[in-house]
């Protein structure tokens, strides 16, 4: 039986070997094989744009679909849908009694955003979102950050995000869905240290989020090691630097028992580290005026935003904390009387958007409180500050996000002499040398014998500088590359 199940094996293979050997050869396989690389080639850059489209796409359906889900279906996460329910009945209670839906300065949204101008202005975002749920793949996260785009955010102040961002896996998802909205987003996360069974939710963390143009302005930022704080330094006018901080004071729960809660953790901690004259609510506030005063020494404004878990129509301890610090709260400066509660659950108003003394009222464009559940499913306001562009900037905000054209390199040798000939001619043709040591005698004689006069001397001068700097770009027109005009190849692929 081996023996006859064998031979047709061979007999196979050799009809196989003969079959490919009468197979002609076709001579015309390698160039067509070629003409099809270079189809690829050549198409590629399309490809690639239907792609990133593609991904953005779905991107907005997933955010869409999940919006629907958490509004319209009740057996995904059941418990927390009720709580949502029963929040939003307090909602709709608080209307009826005439209660403001938004308090001070309503927020509006720009055709030119995020195209700035002189007259525009910077908008800073803060709330409590009270959690990200990671078993629906982070799904309040992509809603969060649909929000910020809706509301036209340059920079949001995230609390109470409740997950373990010390994880690379949980700190990845976050801002690789983050950079689907934006590529050049640039987000700062941080949470307690104490090991919570290696489970991915951890109470409490904090997170600064930074789109677009003032993403490139980061010079600076850090994390405080308890996860009670983040911040970012951005450079501003005349190389004056903005620190803004994103805070999470705990609310006392020193009576529950386990290590879960936002203030064992902090107790924890503070206790890991010989530090056991200070409890969590005091020792925040100790710290974090340990690290504005460094960055006052920089020289830099500060904002602070977050949730103190402090009544701010009450004389409390953050009052204190405001004198000693120079800062002041800027929602209660720009609107008198006093705030709403910011939080659904209670009359007590727990959010703060804090400005130090050296950013004048007149530099808020706007402030004030959002209404619940606008937007995001937290039990929280959203409040927000739009500081003026000009006191920050003191100009247009420029792309810094984006590579500057670059028509040659120092590396190319050949390109550089041509250049530095071509500069040469230009030169000599517009006899910049002569005229510069005919501007240093004139300058000279000012000084010696005060002939002539500053403002010409000076006016000359400038005039020189620019006209060089004609030449120079002038040169490097004349030696580099061209420069492709895109026209129609930037719109988006249908």
């Amino acid at each position: 039986m081996s023996c006859q199940q064998k031979k047709p094996q061979v007999t196979d293979l050799k009809a196989e070997v003969e079959d490919n050997q009468e197979r002609p050869e076709h001579h015309g396989d390698s160039s067509r094989r070629d003409k099809k690389i270079k189809t690829r080639k050549r198409g590629k850059r399309k490809i690639d744009k239907e792609k990133e489209n593609e991904i953005h796409t779905q991107w907005l359906d997933n955010v869409n679909k999940w919006k629907q889900i958490i509004n319209s279906n009740p057996s995904v996460n059941s418990a927390r849908q009720k709580q949502q329910q029963d929040l939003q009945r307090k909602v709709e209670r608080k209307k009826e009694e005439n209660s403001e839906v938004y308090y001070g300065d309503k927020l509006s949204v720009s055709d030119r955003w995020p195209n700035y101008t002189k007259e525009d202005y910077v908008r800073i975002y803060g709330q409590n979102v009270n959690g990200i749920s990671y078993t629906n793949d982070y799904a309040e996260w992509e809603i969060a950050l649909d929000h910020l785009h809706n509301k036209q955010v340059d920079v949001a102040c995230f609390s109470e995000i409740n997950l373990a961002t010390e994880k690379p896996e949980v700190k990845y998802a976050l801002i690789e869905k983050a950079k689907k909205l934006d590529k050049n987003i640039k987000v700062n996360l941080t949470c307690s240290k104490t090991n919570t069974s290696g489970s991915i939710a951890k109470r409490g963390g904090v997170a600064v989020i930074t789109r677009g143009n003032l993403a490139g302005r980061i010079v600076d930022s850090g994390n405080d090691k308890h996860g009670r704080w983040t911040y970012i330094t951005m450079v501003g006018k005349k190389n004056k630097c903005i620190t803004i901080f994103s805070i999470y004071r705990v609310c006392d729960q020193k009576h529950q028992s386990g290590n879960c809660t936002v203030y064992l953790q902090q107790e924890h901690d503070l206790k890991a580290s010989n530090r056991r004259d200070y409890e969590p609510r005091e020792a925040i506030l100790h710290d974090l005026t340990i690290q504005i005063s460094k960055e006052k020494m920089k020289g830099h404004h500060i904002i602070v935003i977050g949730d103190i878990n402090d009544d701010l129509n009450k004389k409390t301890r953050i009052d204190e904390f405001l004198d000693a610090n120079e800062l002041y709260n800027a929602i209660k400066v720009k609107h008198d009387g006093p705030h709403p509660a910011t939080y659904d659950r209670g009359r007590k108003c727990l959010d703060l958007i804090a400005c130090s003394n050296s950013i004048p009222s007149e530099a808020i464009e706007k402030c004030g409180y959002l209404a619940f559940y606008d937007g995001i499913f937290s039990d929280h306001r959203g409040s927000y500050i739009d500081l003026k562009l000009k006191f920050l900037f003191d100009a247009q905000l420029q792309d810094v996000t984006k590579n500057t054209f670059k028509r040659f390199s120092t590396s190319q040798v050949l390109k550089c002499e041509k250049y530095i000939n071509q500069l040469v001619s230009y030169i000599e043709e517009a006899k910049i040398v002569e005229k510069i040591e005919k501007l240093q005698k004139d300058i000279l004689t000012y000084q010696q014998q005060g002939k002539g006069k500053k403002e010409v001397l000076i006016r000359r001068s400038q005039t020189l500088f620019n006209k060089t700097t004609q030449l120079m770009i002038a040169s490097e027109k004349r030696t580099g590359r061209k420069k492709k005009k895109t026209g129609l190849s930037l719109l988006p692929v249908s």
